[in-house]
């Protein structure tokens, strides 16, 4: 990985190349990623390790079908956090996972991925 934000040569290969599909799982993402912090912030706030555990989930697995590891893997931690029910990590653990959504998403931008539709 070497630092990767997103190992965009998987990525492409994953999708044969198409840039096209490239532009359509990036949008994606960026469309869905606020919708699953959103969830996590609430579920934090609530002590609700279920709802906890399946958004950073959820995300874990969209971070992985971008290649953005480290944002999988800050993802992956979080649910770990859930799993214990220990919502102080999990409160540490969104922090990073925030750093790095926000990093695949700068990324995504200079790839030329914008999200359908602009706020």
């Amino acid at each position: 990985m070497n630092g990767m934000i997103i190992d965009k040569e998987k990525l492409l290969s994953s999708l044969n190349n198409n840039l096209d599909a490239l532009w359509e799982i990036g949008d994606i993402f960026l469309e869905e990623f606020p919708v699953f912090v959103a969830k996590i912030h609430i579920a934090i706030k609530r002590k609700d390790a279920e709802t906890l555990r399946d958004a950073a989930h959820a995300l874990k697995g969209a971070a992985m079908n971008i290649a953005a590891h480290s944002a999988s893997i800050a993802a992956q931690k979080l649910e770990i956090f859930a799993w214990d029910e220990d919502f102080e990590q999990a409160e540490a653990a969104l922090n990073l996972l925030l750093k790095e959504l926000e990093k695949v998403r700068c990324e995504l931008k200079m790839m030329g991925v914008e999200p359908a539709h602009v706020e």
